[in-house]
């Protein structure tokens, strides 16, 4: 009897142990995590910003040509009412458009034939956003540990925790702050959402001054 209470004793310290190791750890971790946000936050949120202002200014650029060609095409065919009263509106849509709207994709007409038509915004747009993420990907990520870069990686860390002291995990509101704690990783990969593929068209004459083909720097997007 005694020697099987000294090896429940003993287990159990073990257990404890093992508990105190993996806390001292993420302790550890939660504090290395911190920093990364202090020195990368900002520059996360700041290549959000100039990468929208970007892509809203190429979008309101093409909107003033797409105006100016409507207008010169209801000036010139006056005498047909039921063209004039379409390119009228169309005239008239286009105006009201704010630079908020963002890429105007959903109507469809951003496509590959307007493209091969002369309308080299899109391929410019690429080609400048490929060079632009790739200059982020060296100020953001490069020089960060794979234990910080990824909501993966996060979110392992906090498992562990959560699995060895689901009570201390509780009690600590470890999961509330989880968002907060993936925010940098989230905000990265937002830089590289492209839901209509815009940046992959490609330009004839674009060689990317001879890079690569590795894309190992591009997150895959939280899909949960």
């Amino acid at each position: 009897e005694s020697q099987r209470c000294l090896e429940t004793i003993e287990s159990e310290s073990l257990e404890e142990n093992e508990k105190l190791d993996i806390i001292t750890d993420f302790r550890s971790y939660v504090e290395d995590l911190g920093g990364f946000h202090d020195a990368k936050y900002d520059q996360t949120d700041n290549a959000l910003n100039l990468l929208d202002n970007i892509e809203k200014n190429v979008c309101r650029a093409h909107d003033e040509r797409r105006l100016k060609a409507l207008r010169a095409d209801y000036e010139q065919e006056p005498e047909d009412p039921v063209e004039a009263r379409i390119a009228q509106a169309r005239t008239k849509w286009i105006s009201g458009r704010s630079a908020e709207d963002g890429y105007a994709t959903s109507d469809g007409e951003y496509s590959a034939a307007e493209d091969e038509g002369g309308d080299q915004t899109w391929r410019a747009l690429a080609k400048d956003k490929r060079k632009f993420l790739k200059a982020a990907h060296l100020q953001l990520m490069a020089d960060v540990s794979d234990d910080f870069s990824s909501v993966r990686s996060i979110c392992r860390e906090f498992q562990k925790v959560r699995t060895a002291c689901p009570k201390l995990y509780k009690q600590a509101f470890l999961g509330a702050s989880l968002e907060e704690a993936v925010a940098i990783p989230v905000r990265y990969q937002l830089l590289f959402w492209d839901p209509f593929n815009l940046s992959g068209t490609e330009s004839d004459d674009d060689d990317d001054e001879g890079d690569d083909e590795d894309e190992s720097h591009r997150p895959r997007i939280v899909t949960t």
